[in-house]
């Protein structure tokens, strides 16, 4: 699946839907990896660090 450009919201989060699996998060040279474990709605906190 090609990169997805989001943004956050005034809150510094940003709603995804998606299939369950291991995600990567990035901004510019910063990412973290993020894991969608759980069918349903859920919260993950994702910290970009540099590569």
């Amino acid at each position: 699946m090609p990169p997805t450009t989001l943004r956050t919201d005034a809150a510094g989060q940003v709603q995804v839907t998606g299939f369950l699996g291991d995600y990567w998060v990035t901004a510019h040279d910063l990412t973290a990896d993020v894991e969608l474990a759980t069918a349903g709605a859920s919260t993950v906190d994702a910290v970009l660090r540099s590569a």
